[in-house]
């Protein structure tokens, strides 16, 4: 996700699983620190609001199985705004 300027972002996480997916949202800058980044979804859609603003730069999102755990499969999405 590039953000061109401060602002909160609004992301849509969904999954369709056997167990839980894991988003991460992680800066490309490595001296920026993001508390409270991972949230876990199984069959669910959610809409998360940033609570503070981002600033401007590059992130990732990175999404895992839970527990490194290999039987888990299924499928997800991701929006953002």
């Amino acid at each position: 996700i590039n953000v061109t300027r401060k602002q909160k972002l609004k992301l849509i996480f969904g999954a369709r699983a056997n167990d839980l997916v894991n988003f991460k949202i992680v800066p490309a800058n490595s001296k920026l620190i993001i508390f409270g980044s991972t949230v876990s979804k199984k069959n669910t859609t959610t809409t998360y609001t940033t609570k503070d603003a981002f600033p401007a730069g590059t992130y990732y999102i990175q999404v895992t199985r839970a527990l490194n755990d290999k039987s888990t499969s299924g499928y997800y999405t991701i929006k953002w705004r």
